[in-house]
C-alpha cells in the first residue's frame, strides 16, 4: 500500500493527480491517492456529502471505475487489514 501525500520535494498527490489528467484523462473533481500502474485510486471530491468523499477507482484505459470506499477511512482501512493479511500469508510460507 503505497498512498500518495505530500513527499520530500512537495506535493506528490498533486503531481499524480496533473498526470493522470494530462495523460489518461482523469476528470476535475478526481485526487490520486493511490497508483497502480494500469490504475489508480482516486477521491471523488465531486460527491462530497458530510465532509467526506468515496475512494473510487480509475481505470487509465476505460476511466471512471468502481467505488472502492464510501470514505477515505474505510478505504485506509481496508488497505490496512488486506496489508495484514497478506503480512501474514508470507510469514506462514517462511
Amino acid at each position: 500500500m503505497r498512498i500518495i501525500g505530500y513527499g520530500y520535494t512537495g506535493p506528490a498527490v498533486v503531481d499524480a493527480t496533473r498526470g493522470h489528467q494530462k495523460y489518461y484523462d482523469l476528470i476535475d473533481g478526481l485526487v490520486v491517492i493511490e497508483d497502480i500502474d494500469e490504475f489508480a485510486y482516486c477521491l471523488d471530491t465531486n460527491k462530497m456529502k458530510n465532509g467526506e468523499c468515496p475512494v473510487i477507482m480509475w481505470d487509465n484505459q476505460e476511466g471512471y471505475g468502481f467505488t472502492a470506499a464510501d470514505n477515505f477511512l474505510d478505504y485506509l482501512i481496508e488497505s490496512l487489514e488486506e496489508a495484514k493479511e497478506n503480512w501474514d500469508e508470507d510469514e506462514e510460507d517462511w
